[in-house]
């Protein structure tokens, strides 16, 4: 479980997280939008900070891991809501945004230090009051599974981790617009 504070209302930044298995609590002095989990998802490699431009339509994303190393991106119509799988130097990025429709998904290589691919991924695109939506990807062999948990609706789409291709996806509830 994680906690951070807000830019908007810390006074110092603090991010906590929370071991569900035996409630063991490590802190790190920084704010975070997400965190990236080593290969093993066992133990924390890495944080993100975002930076939504709207005037612009882009989000601003700076990456620091524990290793010290730093990486920046920008994804057009990217939001702060992300969750990361790292594979070797591969960053695979969901982004959406909590109440509203929509996501993304995008490889960039730390090593290469730029964006390999944005992957098509199909939407819901319903409306959005009182709207919730959460997307979740994971690593299974050289695929990325993406799972959307929308208010509207859930689906399950599979890509080739190296190239972004979509290979296979599930609605369940509601169809995607095709």
């Amino acid at each position: 479980i994680v906690f951070t504070s807000h830019i908007a209302f810390a006074d110092t930044f603090k991010t906590v997280i929370v071991n569900r298995t035996d409630l063991s609590v490590t802190s790190y002095d920084r704010m975070s939008h997400g965190i990236i989990l080593n290969e093993e998802e066992t133990n924390v490699a890495g944080f993100v900070t975002a930076d939504e431009d709207y005037d612009n339509q882009v989000t601003n994303y700076n990456v620091l891991m524990l290793d010290g190393s730093e990486y920046e991106f920008q994804l057009r119509y990217g939001m702060s809501a992300c969750n990361f799988a790292l594979r070797d130097s591969l960053l695979y990025v969901a982004n959406s945004h909590p109440i509203s429709t929509g996501s993304g998904l995008h490889c960039y290589d730390l090593s290469a230090d730029k964006m390999l691919w944005d992957a098509d991924v199909l939407q819901l695109n319903v409306g959005h009051s009182q709207y919730y939506n959460n997307v979740i990807i994971s690593l299974y062999k050289d695929k990325v599974i993406m799972e959307g948990f929308e208010a509207y609706g859930h689906y399950l789409q599979i890509f080739d981790a190296y190239t972004g291709e979509r290979l296979a996806n599930f609605d369940i509830g509601f169809p995607l617009d095709k």
